[in-house]
């Protein structure tokens, strides 16, 4: 493949006029990557796609040619040297001398990377400041709950005392004791809507905290 990249041509006009094209590889349609020349027809292409070429068609790839010749091309080579290209790194765009590109782009790759790690970073920190800001309300809630299940409990227990006593003392008097077990039963429906909410919120933090670790985790293997 050749080099996917803007021909810079504000400071070359009298150098590419009338050869613009012949620097383009005609089989990736980039610019020529360490040009070889055909000796059959004179034309050139990338020696990477001259290699990936010969893997499969042993002909000439652009004049057909059943026997040719391939070498590297000092002329074209020397003419490329003269010209630059456009970083496609995004947020770069800088013009870089033929002969350097490659280098350039690869520290302008490194660059980039290193920016986007640092979004990451800062993402997953915002993430994570969410995430325990979200777990301390959910702790605050069931906290919360708590406190009520265990008034509940205590409400439950002196219901109990009262039941048992008033059977005792007053076997006679069932509308009473219909009453206070009618309140006994909505107290323990309650009690056990409770629990399920605590038990409901309990699994929300345990998938809060798991979340949270994963995400700790992740972080420490991009650092």
């Amino acid at each position: 493949m050749g080099i996917e990249a803007e021909i810079y041509d504000k400071e070359n006009n009298q150098i590419l006029t009338g050869l613009k094209d012949d620097i383009i590889c005609p089989i990736c349609c980039a610019v020529l990557q360490d040009p070889m020349l055909l000796d059959c027809c004179s034309g050139h292409i990338c020696s990477p796609c001259l290699s990936d070429v010969r893997k499969s068609f042993k002909n000439c790839p652009l004049c057909r040619k059943a026997k040719y010749n391939a070498i590297k091309s000092r002329f074209m080579m020397s003419f490329c040297s003269k010209i630059k290209l456009v970083c496609p790194v995004d947020g770069c765009k800088t013009a870089v001398p033929y002969l350097e590109f490659d280098e350039h782009k690869k520290r302008c790759l490194e660059l980039s990377m290193q920016k986007i790690t640092q979004k990451s970073h800062a993402e997953i920190s915002a993430r994570n400041e969410m995430l325990t800001r979200e777990l301390e309300k959910s702790k605050k809630k069931i906290k919360e709950q708590k406190k009520q299940i265990s008034s509940l409990e205590a409400k439950i227990c002196c219901k109990d005392e009262k039941i048992v006593s008033m059977e005792k003392m007053y076997n006679d008097q069932k509308d009473l004791l219909k009453i206070i077990r009618k309140d006994h039963k909505e107290l323990s429906d309650k009690k056990l809507e409770l629990e399920e909410r605590y038990s409901e919120i309990k699994k929300e933090i345990f998938e809060y905290e798991k979340v949270k670790k994963l995400q700790q985790n992740h972080s420490k293997e991009q650092t």
